[in-house]
């Protein structure tokens, strides 16, 4: 029985086989090695997230946005291609006479009517470290995007901005009136300024009819015409702007 039990025991250990005491050693000593790896790495994680990561985030921002030339980014810059709109709808008074006796104005709304942006750089220089430029903006009349907003509302209408006209308040006149009387004019000031208002805009000075273009992007008045050569400076163009 001694020899057989002997014999039993070389041959477990001949061919690997161990006992649950030693086999436990090992599993403990890499669960140990596996800990303290995981617990290194997250403090250099730590580390570098803190100290190294926001000096290689900035690096990679300055690369991506530089502005040098021939590359896509500044062709971007120069002539940006995403679409900006500016989008305008306009209110026309269609009782203009029935409110000068009293009546409240009937307002319908035209529109609205879609501009495309365009903005582009000229005259680019390079000083050093820095771009100069100007940029020049303008607007073009889409037609096709201004179709389809009014195809339910306005579908057997075709808007123009350049010849659709529309009556609104005269500009012009109200600013007149409002300045004059905050600015104190004397009297002789103030007869001068209705001097000129009774022969230029007769009987009609609250109102006044233009197209959607002109109302937007600007027309010479009359008035300040007029006015501007006995107020030196004043501009003679009146717009809308926003």
């Amino acid at each position: 029985n001694e020899y057989k039990s002997y014999l039993s025991s070389r041959a477990m250990t001949k061919y690997g086989y161990k006992s649950l005491k030693d086999d436990a050693k090992p599993r403990a000593n890499c669960l140990i090695c596996c800990v303290i790896f995981s617990s290194f790495c997250s403090i250099f994680f730590i580390i570098f997230v803190l100290l190294a990561f926001p000096y290689i985030f900035q690096l990679l921002v300055n690369n991506q946005v530089a502005l040098v030339n021939d590359t896509i980014d500044y062709k971007q810059w120069l002539n940006p291609t995403p679409k900006i709109y500016k989008v305008v709808t306009v209110y026309n008074i269609t009782n203009r006479d029935e409110v000068y006796n009293g009546k409240a104005p009937n307002i319908t709304a035209m529109g609205p009517y879609y501009f495309r942006e365009y903005r582009e750089k000229i005259n680019v220089e390079t000083w050093g470290d820095e771009l100069h430029y100007n940029e020049r903006k303008y607007y073009v009349f889409d037609e096709y995007a201004t179709m389809d907003a009014n195809a339910n509302a306005n579908a057997n209408v075709t808007l123009n901005p350049a010849n659709d006209t529309f009556t609104t308040i005269n500009l012009a006149w109200v600013g007149v009136v409002y300045n004059q009387t905050l600015a104190n004019c004397t009297a002789a000031r103030k007869l001068e300024i209705e001097f000129l208002a009774d022969k230029l805009l007769k009987d009609d000075k609250l109102f006044i009819s233009k197209t959607v273009n002109e109302v937007i992007f600007g027309y010479k008045d009359r008035l300040l015409e007029a006015l501007a050569i006995v107020m030196p400076g004043l501009s003679d163009v009146v717009r809308c702007v926003y």
